[in-house]
């Protein structure tokens, strides 16, 4: 059996915006050990960009046209279970994250996190991940 390469991190990002989902992958790609795989608009998108590129993480806008990402996030969940998810949204709702629980979701955070902090995020689920492996 082939080794895994767990020192790049693929990372999925799904924003029905366009400057920010560009800007973003712009951001992450400065980082070492991190790369943008690819980028989706909508739940859909995203649905079909799992099933293509198999990231690591994906970071899921939970507010969008077509398809939301509280809906793509059960599916790609049900069916990739261990894709780390970062619910990545601008919803100011002191209850996100008791919504966000009945979703399957790994971490939640907002949109004005500092890209530092995104970074760390997407850098301990792939330690979990690798502790999840190994256990």
């Amino acid at each position: 059996m082939a080794a895994v390469d767990t020192a790049t991190i693929r990372v999925l990002i799904v924003d029905n915006h366009e400057l920010l989902r560009t800007t973003l992958a712009i951001d992450l790609n400065q980082y070492a050990g991190l790369e943008v795989v690819g980028l989706a608009a909508n739940g859909e998108e995203a649905i079909a960009q799992t099933e293509a590129l198999l990231p690591d993480v994906i970071l899921m806008d939970l507010q969008m046209p077509v398809m939301d990402g509280f809906t793509a996030s059960k599916q790609i969940k049900r069916d990739y279970p261990k894709i780390y998810i970062i619910a990545y949204t601008s919803l100011d709702d002191p209850q996100i994250e008791v919504i966000a629980q009945s979703v399957p979701v790994d971490q939640v955070c907002y949109k004005d996190t500092k890209t530092e902090v995104l970074v760390q995020l997407i850098r301990q689920a792939r330690d979990s991940q690798c502790s999840e492996n190994q256990g």
